[in-house]
């Protein structure tokens, strides 16, 4: 089973994924592949925040069997980033509606206006 954390604290943002979906052989799994590729698309837009000045990029791996992702947005780029993480986050929901025997999420949204620092 994939595991897969969605964590988000003020200006921090961070997904972390463990796990195989054993959905079918490698090479041809589809969850394994839908999880890959929302990933995938979180790191690459994480990539183009930062270039534009609108965050850091605290930690990215992507390897098979885990994957961490970790950004910490400055100013207008909250606001992207949120969107982002709530955009994959509602894909990886629903793979694992799709596939519960294959993927858990976990979400944790900010409580209220609280802010958390980067480091």
């Amino acid at each position: 089973m994939i595991q897969i954390e969605l964590r988000e604290k003020g200006e921090r943002f961070c997904c972390r994924a463990q796990g195989h979906a054993d959905y079918a052989k490698e090479g041809e799994d589809i969850v394994c592949a839908a999880v890959s590729s929302l990933l995938w698309a979180m790191k690459l837009a994480l990539a183009r925040l930062q270039r534009e000045g609108r965050g850091e990029i605290l930690s990215q791996e992507l390897a098979p069997g885990r994957a961490e992702l970790c950004f910490c947005a400055r100013g207008d780029g909250r606001i992207r980033a949120r969107e982002l993480w709530r955009t994959v986050g509602d894909g990886l929901l629903f793979v694992e509606e799709e596939f519960p025997r294959c993927v858990q999420v976990h979400r944790t949204a900010p409580k209220g206006a609280e802010r958390g620092e980067c480091a």
